[in-house]
């Protein structure tokens, strides 16, 4: 005949009938997604010319084009082919510190940098072609350019120093128009430097102006600026579109986001100096700064998840803490430049995730050894036994809960040992002092659960503090008195706490 044990060991428990509620349990920022951040790298030594990397874009033929403050670089996946200013050659770059890369729709890669405009590459012969050579009277178009884009009209457009302005150019009728500050057409400019334009559903401009955001109703040739109520930007260096008609602001003030809608700038404290952006395709943020590497915020719950760090002695690591630009490639790859080159994070390679215990940080462990973990049963969250405290894991948000496990205020303190979630989902504690609880996650509510003494059970004086009557089953007469402990081992004295280290459910 089959049997069907209780789900929970073998041994004579008695439940106490009170439920202990617990202390106050603290559910806390989520914790880093579940992935390990770990990185490959491109640097001089896999032909950069410089680690100094300013733009990182993938053309529509797959080659990833790295600008730097030395030089321009096309890589296959293989191998690079770096081009160079040459001061005898036209052709050749204009500059070889590049500050940015896009595609048209007729597939011509434009690069932009410090000094020349902007220079479309020709792919036939690899020579680079500048607007200045279409307009050798125009000084503003071989000025400093940081920023450029086509727009869904077909118009390119380009950002740059003050002196440059705002330049719209048609490749189509050759046409050139510009709006600066100084100019009678632009009422509602007030943009400093361009350092990236974008372009919304409704086929208006965004600008990222210095210390103001500003928009070009492109229909009306109109100019709108845009800036906080309460505080200045300095220096807005980012812009992406969140995909809900908003924009995430990345500027010296850290990360913020721009309601067109209502007009209202919100921050998110937390992140300083922030120079790039980008939004993934899983829908995470990464956030670059010029002093905290990198940033990851969950816009569903409005908050930073992880910040990924250069570390010295980690050799994936990210190589700065100094992060210049973001791309993410066709496969999903991020690519993140920085100024000791670019590293690569591939999200479907390393999936680990470490956790551990950071006294300063409330999302972490509460303790540095983990002697329990159980998967949820129907798979929703993960059980982790550390120190005194259960803590539940939700895989899909990664936010957790700590729930402390009754005992004395006094040390010792509970110390858990063995984890187990069973077939109900009651999660199962054994701590170092033999205590035994069931835990509900329903109610979050320990019960507690009085075991025998094991070491009476095996011949041994009962430690201190062992009730009367606990462990009053001697072994039987005749029975051979079990060892003291492994060969080799030590023994738990009288006087030792049995720490409780294994569940097993019997089905």
């Amino acid at each position: 005949m089959r049997r069907h044990f209780f789900p929970i060991l073998c041994v004579l428990v008695v439940l106490l009938l009170t439920a202990l509620p617990t202390a106050h349990a603290e559910e806390t920022a989520p914790l880093p997604l579940p992935r390990a951040y770990r990185f490959t790298h491109l640097t001089t030594e896999d032909g950069l010319p410089s680690n100094q990397v300013t733009s990182i874009f993938q053309d529509s033929h797959g080659f990833v084009w790295i600008g730097t403050s030395a030089g321009l670089a096309r890589y296959d996946g293989g191998g690079m082919r770096v081009f160079y200013r040459s001061p005898d050659d036209s052709a050749s770059l204009a500059t070889d510190n590049i500050q940015h890369i896009f595609e048209d729709r007729a597939g011509n890669v434009w690069v932009m940098g410090r000094q020349g405009g902007a220079g479309r590459y020709l792919a036939e012969t690899g020579d680079f072609a500048y607007l200045s050579q279409l307009f050798p009277d125009n000084p503003f178009i071989a000025g400093e350019f940081f920023t450029g884009m086509e727009e869904s009209r077909g118009i390119l457009w380009f950002g740059g120093h003050p002196r440059v302005g705002f330049l719209g150019y048609d490749p189509v009728s050759g046409a050139l128009q510009r709006f600066d500050r100084a100019s009678n057409q632009t009422d509602g400019y007030n943009a400093q430097e361009i350092w990236a334009i974008r372009e919304d559903e409704a086929g208006d401009l965004w600008l990222a102006g210095g210390t103001v955001l500003v928009r070009y109703v492109a229909a009306e040739k109109r100019f709108e600026s845009y800036t906080p109520t309460s505080g200045n930007l300095q220096r807005l260096d980012a812009l992406v579109a969140d995909g809900r008609g908003g924009w995430w602001l990345g500027s010296q003030n850290g990360l913020s986001h721009f309601d067109p809608a209502t007009g209202i700038f919100t921050p998110y404290p937390g992140s300083t100096e922030v120079i790039s952006l980008l939004l993934d395709q899983r829908g995470i943020l990464w956030v670059g700064s010029a002093v905290q590497g990198v940033q990851l915020f969950d816009p569903a719950t409005h908050s930073f998840v992880a910040t990924i760090l250069h570390d010295p002695t980690d050799p994936h690591s990210l190589l700065s803490d100094k992060v210049t630009t973001l791309a993410e490639d066709a496969t999903g790859v991020v690519w993140v430049g920085t100024e000791g080159g670019v590293s690569l994070f591939d999200p479907t390679q390393w999936p680990f995730a470490r956790y551990s215990q950071n006294p300063d940080d409330p999302r972490s462990l509460p303790g540095r050894v983990v002697h329990g973990i159980s998967g949820a049963v129907r798979g929703e969250s993960v059980w982790i036994g550390s120190g005194s405290f259960l803590t539940r894991v939700d895989k899909q948000t990664g936010v957790a809960k700590h729930f402390p496990v009754p005992g004395n205020a006094e040390p010792p303190t509970p110390d858990i040992g063995t984890v187990y979630q069973d077939r109900t989902g009651a999660v199962w504690v054994g701590v170092r002092n033999r205590d035994f609880y069931r835990f509900d996650p329903a109610s979050e509510t320990f019960l507690p659960f009085a075991l025998p003494d094991f070491r009476a059970l095996q011949g041994q004086s009962p430690g201190p503090g062992t009730e009367p009557g606990s462990s009053a089953n001697p072994p039987p007469p005749g029975a051979d008195r079990p060892p003291d402990g492994p060969p080799g081992g030590p023994s738990d004295g009288p006087g030792q706490e049995l720490p409780l280290r294994a569940c097993l459910e019997i089905k």
